[in-house]
């Protein structure tokens, strides 16, 4: 998807998988010169792969994505013109979807989209905006961010050993402070 749809920027695959990667597309997906793919262990903690990943970022913004995520390439220039142009920001997101397919007793089964909500932490203080953020708690884990202030919140995460979940709570608090 993301080769057809000319998507313009380098993506850092961060492969933690069991299983090795042997599907010719995939394959030559990895080689492709918009691409840097970069083998884990499978013990490695998702925290510590993150973090590692982020030093090979050479840009000034970063969006970290799971693989069970959708990014839509597009959306990206957006974002980095709302920072360019607002430098008070620490990270910037647009519209979200949640993608669900369920089955009822035994029938097809049914797709939905559905938006799922962002919201907008402009307080006056950082104390403010931490309180609206958990008060009505939406991830900013997949915004697009300042690279440099999330290598320096990912090494928090790390310094601490949080695990997954924790990180993904701390990187929204540390970006929305």
């Amino acid at each position: 998807y993301y080769r057809a749809s000319g998507c313009p920027i380098v993506m850092h695959i961060l492969d933690s998988s069991d299983e090795a990667q042997e599907h010719p597309e995939l394959k030559q997906l990895i080689s492709s010169p918009n691409l840097v793919y970069t083998k884990y262990d499978s013990d490695i903690p998702p925290t510590t792969k993150f973090y590692d990943g982020m030093q090979k970022v050479t840009t000034s913004y970063a969006v970290l994505w799971a693989d069970d995520d959708l990014m839509v390439p597009g959306s990206f220039e957006g974002g980095v013109r709302f920072l360019e142009e607002h430098r008070d920001y620490s990270i910037a997101h647009g519209q979200s979807g949640l993608f669900q397919a369920a089955a009822v007793r035994g029938e097809e089964p049914v797709i939905r989209v559905s938006p799922y909500a962002q919201s907008s932490y402009a307080d006056a203080t950082a104390s403010q905006r931490l309180i609206t953020y958990l008060s009505a708690y939406t991830t900013t884990f997949y915004s697009i961010h300042r690279t440099q202030n999330l290598r320096s919140n990912l090494q928090q995460c790390c310094l601490y050993s949080f695990g997954y979940m924790w990180t993904e709570l701390a990187l929204g608090c540390l970006s929305i402070i």
